[in-house]
């Protein structure tokens, strides 16, 4: 993954969720486990591992060269 991707790290979940936008064209709602915080009434929004999982996901995107994707995120 380091050959792919030398200046970021994306995480295996956020990896998969890219593919599958390539193979299908649509993006699938994050896993609550991958984007989980401590936070029992948090509504994953705003937390930590929620921002870090979009932010894989837009360097994905970004390193692979889709700006599809990237727009959806800036919405």
């Amino acid at each position: 993954m380091k050959d792919l991707l030398p200046h970021g790290n994306v995480g295996r979940e956020a990896f998969l969720h890219f593919l599958n936008y390539i193979n299908n064209g649509r993006l699938l709602p994050f896993l609550i486990e991958v984007s989980t915080c401590v936070d029992t009434v948090c509504a994953h929004d705003t937390c930590k591992p929620a921002i870090d999982f979009a932010a894989e996901l837009m360097y994905a995107s970004y390193a692979f060269q889709i700006p599809e994707l990237v727009a959806s995120f800036q919405v």
